[in-house]
């Protein structure tokens, strides 16, 4: 399956990137541990990286990424059955976590994402496609609020190794 990809980050870590080919994983996105990337939205990368990288020249890179379908997680169809497969394993998490004595609740904010790794090691899946709210800088303002609904979709790759990058451009730098 062949993506068009948007990444934003800062110039220093562009520069990381270019010289090690490595990128540094998110440990706490909502989607699991690993690299997060705007599908088919290059204003949402922009959106991110003016948030994100607030004091540091931003930059928003184009990828084009050949990942194996079979290793996607694909959340996108709430009926589908890698979602089905999410929400059981989700539930039997959380029935688990009622048993234990050290349940807190940062834990339970968390479950997702800890259900989503779990995913990715049991199930030998690479990625994961989602829907996501892309929150706004909103923090010290009267009203401040959180959406459920979607206003992008996001891929998070796990094992970044499996999957080839065919084409890298950047497109923006501030």
């Amino acid at each position: 399956m062949l993506l068009t990809c948007y990444h934003g980050t800062s110039l220093e870590n562009w520069e990381k990137i270019k010289n090690t080919g490595e990128f540094h994983p998110s440990a706490n996105g909502w989607f699991g541990t690993g690299v997060y990337w705007y599908l088919d939205s290059y204003e949402m990368a922009v959106f991110w990286a003016k948030k994100k990288f607030n004091y540091r020249k931003r930059i928003i890179l184009q990828y084009r990424l050949d990942v194996d379908e079979e290793h996607i997680l694909d959340l996108r169809d709430p009926y589908g059955d890698d979602c089905r497969l999410f929400h059981n394993r989700r539930n039997m998490m959380l029935k688990l976590m009622e048993t234990l004595t050290f349940y807190s609740p940062d834990t339970g904010r968390k479950i997702d994402n800890t259900v989503l790794n779990i995913l990715s090691r049991r199930f030998v899946k690479k990625a994961v496609i989602a829907n996501s709210f892309t929150y706004d800088n909103n923090k010290g303002k009267r009203i401040q609020s959180i959406s459920r609904i979607p206003n992008g979709t996001e891929i998070c790759i796990y094992q970044s190794d499996l999957i080839a990058i065919s084409e890298v451009k950047v497109l923006w730098i501030i």
